[in-house]
């Protein structure tokens, strides 16, 4: 667990610097559209909004999917989203947000232990990230390349993982790009609640039932941050509504509110048909992104 603990958080923060990185490369130099703003341009304008403390008490992309698994959630094929997709994803703003999309499925794919379909993911990401301008921390990592040469190997993965994660760490500490990390954030949110949402519908795990319901406490802060970055641009406000309206309906549900948030053993009660109309609004959500 601590080898496949240190690759995910490893490439976790590869592939936030990549997007990051691009996004502000692309700024300076004009490569993608000086008679247009771009939705992620435009937010950085109001990044000095964002609280910094709600944004670093969010969890990260592995302690959501170690949370789930340790309540029981298995991997189950065709649940992800497909990688041939990615080539839906026109501009920096759905980049980004899907971009959070496949950094979950990679992490549900590393802790399962599905190797292949990881280095799939891995490589989709870097579609994305390359075609937002910029994929420097892949290249000269040479980290596909090395990944594939040790697919095998935990000890070499976990040495080139360690490598990625401090040259990543450079370049995340060279900006401070706040809305990006909140995009991602919430792709990787909605994807790993889509997941677990889905899979319970046929294995009714009260485990992973009460996971979701909690999952109540990280939208609020979601929906704040979401709020407080930009209240202009369509796309930002369009995902902020979206999110509200899940957050809304997820106050419908008595268990949820209920939740004794002091407590971790207390277990959020939710019925069956509840459990369903949850998911049918998480996959409509979701559904609208990925598409």
């Amino acid at each position: 667990m601590r080898i496949k603990q240190n690759l995910y958080n490893s490439l976790y923060i590869v592939l936030v610097t990549v997007i990051i990185t691009s996004c502000s490369s692309n700024s300076d130099n004009g490569t993608e559209g000086s008679s247009t703003k771009d939705s992620i341009s435009t937010a950085s304008q109001n990044e000095d909004t964002v609280n910094q403390g709600v944004l670093m008490s969010l969890p990260t992309p592995m302690q959501i999917g170690e949370t789930y698994q340790k309540a029981g959630l298995k991997f189950i094929p065709n649940v992800t989203n497909d990688v041939s997709n990615y080539s839906k994803y026109v501009s920096t703003f759905s980049k980004t947000l899907n971009l959070g999309i496949y950094i979950a499925d990679l992490a549900y794919c590393i802790l399962n232990d599905q190797t292949q379909a990881a280095l799939k993911y891995l490589k989709t990401a870097k579609q994305l990230s390359l075609g937002i301008g910029l994929a420097s921390v892949y290249e000269a990592s040479a980290t596909l390349s090395r990944f594939e040469q040790n697919m095998n190997n935990p000890d070499s993965l976990d040495a080139i993982m360690r490598d990625l994660e401090n040259e990543s760490s450079l370049f995340m500490n060279e900006g401070d790009k706040k809305t990006q990390s909140i995009i991602i954030f919430a792709g990787v949110w909605l994807e790993s609640i889509y997941v677990a949402s889905n899979i319970v519908q046929n294995d009714k795990n009260k485990g992973i039932i009460s996971l979701i319901g909690k999952q109540k406490n990280t939208l609020d802060k979601l929906v704040s941050l979401l709020a407080g970055v930009n209240k202009t641009d369509i796309d930002i406000v369009s995902l902020t509504n979206d999110f509200k309206g899940l957050k809304e309906h997820f106050e419908t549900i008595e268990g949820i509110t209920k939740q004794n948030s002091q407590s971790k053993s207390f277990e959020v009660s939710i019925s069956d048909e509840e459990i369903t109309t949850l998911y049918a609004k998480i996959a409509a959500l979701r559904t609208k992104i990925v598409s």
